[in-house]
């Protein structure tokens, strides 16, 4: 029995989606349309910098972190930016941004915030339709010419909250090139993590322990050689949201790459728990089913943080105030699914229908 409605919708983007949810449309899709969707992927009323910098490094270096602010609406605002350091918040500042207007800072640490140091940084627009692009890069000068790591390329990581360890694979540590990895607690409550680092074998090679307050952030290095391994990120304590990553950096040039974590088997198919319907009521600590045609294709669930976490098709979705996913294509369907967080802590779907894609 279907539980899903059966409708034909012209494809559109969708706001707010993450470029893993339209991949697979990619070899479908007109170009026009494609360049379109990852425009609208990349504006957002929140944004991330996992590591930003204003101090020396190895070698010589001195890094800086360069980002770029776009405002996409016909209306002015401001974005909140607070700075997170190792015991917490920091500082908060108000950055305020003309319509169809860009903010640029070469040294963003110091010239927002008179910083020196290390630590991450959220942004965030006044509501769900201030939205933004944001870049990020932190780099160095050198006789050479800039070398930098790019932190943030306009696409945003999605919180995937739980407890179930996070991997970063392909990690090197030797003579020419080093890697830190680092994490942000996104939660206010404390957390503990064991950073675990495997050589290419899986033989452990060495254990990194992350004691986290709650919002604030941590970056390590490995110490111990390794080629092509990978971490593994062991999550305890209170707090289920964090972000991880890793950055490896060449040791002669300091040009480098990060890398998010992923979590594998983090998306559930579902099955056991209530057919999900537009007006379901889902309370936290409960789901629904995702329910296409005669099989349970995911599940809508709400956790104990009332964080609404679609998982369907093998992605992972959560977002802590709402869902806006409209008439977009993958996995061979188009989709649409509207959800939004009450009063209480509960989510409420309005939304929810899907066809076979065409062609």
């Amino acid at each position: 029995m279907s539980r899903l409605k059966q409708s034909v919708n012209k494809l559109i983007a969708c706001w707010g989606l993450p470029v893993l949810l339209v991949l697979p449309a990619f070899s479908e899709s007109p170009i026009a349309e494609r360049e379109k969707r990852e425009v609208w992927n990349a504006l957002n009323p929140a944004g991330f910098i996992p590591v930003a910098a204003n101090n020396p490094g190895r070698f010589g270096a001195h890094f800086k972190t360069r980002v770029v602010l776009f405002n996409s609406t016909a209306s002015d605002y401001s974005i909140t930016a607070v700075l997170f350091g190792t015991n917490g918040a920091v500082s908060r500042i108000e950055m305020p941004i003309i319509a169809q207007g860009y903010r640029v800072w070469d040294n963003f640490l110091e010239e927002v915030f008179d910083y020196r140091g290390s630590g991450a940084v959220w942004l965030s627009a006044p509501d769900e339709d201030n939205r933004f692009y944001l870049t990020a890069e932190v780099y160095t000068d050198s006789p050479n010419g800039r070398f930098g790591t790019t932190v943030v390329n306009g696409m945003l990581p999605v919180f995937v909250p739980g407890r179930e360890p996070e991997y970063n694979f392909g990690i090197s540590a030797n003579e020419s090139r080093r890697t830190n990895i680092g994490v942000w607690n996104w939660e206010p409550e404390p957390s503990s993590i064991e950073a675990e680092v495997f050589d290419a074998s899986g033989t452990l090679v060495q254990s990194i322990a992350f004691e986290l307050t709650g919002q604030s952030w941590q970056q390590k290095s490995i110490s111990a050689p390794v080629d092509n391994g990978f971490v593994k990120w062991n999550i305890n304590g209170e707090s289920q949201t964090h972000y991880f990553y890793a950055v490896e950096v060449d040791n002669r040039s300091n040009d480098g790459t990060l890398n998010w974590s992923v979590k594998p088997g983090a998306a559930s198919e579902g099955g056991g728990a209530p057919a999900c319907e537009e007006g379901s009521v889902i309370q936290p600590g409960r789901e629904c089913s995702l329910i296409l045609g005669e099989e349970a294709v995911g599940t809508f669930s709400v956790d104990e943080a009332s964080r609404g976490c679609l998982r369907a098709f093998g992605l992972t979705l959560c977002s802590a105030t709402s869902h806006n996913i409209r008439n977009t294509q993958f996995a061979g369907y188009v989709v649409t699914f509207v959800a939004s967080k009450q009063e209480g802590g509960s989510w409420k779907i309005t939304m929810l229908l899907a066809t076979p894609a065409s062609g």
